[in-house]
């Protein structure tokens, strides 16, 4: 009898470890986990703030909206951001515009808009969680009457706002300048198939 509670208290005492043991992996992970998040975070803000598009401009017209669609999502992710880190952004954003759309925004009149955007987002608890943008195969070509050669790349943003959820679709147009840069020169907001849903163009 004697040796029968030994036993069952020694395997007691093993459940009691394991158990123990899995908690305390599991807690250590997610610190792990929130840590790494953490720091990637702060890694691609950094990386964002660093880039310099007279340098290194973006190859293709793809590449181009991956760079402007970052930007965009850290300033809309809802990530305390300072005055001079919007304004950072802001200028790299205007770098990737075609010279005719920067000038429709100058840039102190385009950081005050920025951040009443970011204001909005944030009294709305909303955040941009993810973008994507057309495949390559999917981007459009062609060269209009002035001899100017564009590119249409359709863009989505998947958006957060308490606790539902929405999805948006823009479509960009991009022009090649003198560098061989491709550039944002306009755009408007679709359906998921590309359809306009407004004839403004932005």
């Amino acid at each position: 009898m004697k040796k029968v509670i030994r036993v069952a208290i020694v395997t007691l005492l093993c459940a009691g470890v394991m158990v123990g043991y899995y908690f305390y992996l599991n807690n250590t992970m997610g610190e792990r986990q929130q840590s790494a998040q953490a720091k990637s975070t702060a890694s691609e803000k950094q990386r964002l703030l660093d880039a310099d598009f007279s340098k290194h401009y973006p190859p293709t017209p793809r590449e181009t909206m991956k760079w402007y669609n970052r930007i965009v999502k850290l300033l809309l992710s809802g990530q305390e951001l300072s005055d001079d880190e919007v304004r950072n952004l802001a200028e790299h954003a205007r770098a990737l515009m075609d010279d005719s759309l920067a000038e429709q925004n100058p840039l102190d009149a385009y950081v005050k808009s920025l951040k009443g955007q970011m204001e909005d987002y944030r009294l709305r608890k909303a955040k941009i969680v993810d973008t994507s943008i057309s495949d390559t195969s999917d981007v459009i070509y062609l060269t209009d009457k002035k001899g100017d050669d564009l590119a249409y790349v359709q863009t989505s943003y998947f958006v957060k706002e308490a606790s539902s959820y929405s999805k948006t679709y823009q479509k960009y147009v991009l022009r090649e300048d003198e560098n061989g840069h491709y550039k944002i020169l306009a755009f408007t907001l679709t359906d998921e198939d590309g359809t306009p849903v407004t004839s403004a163009m932005k």
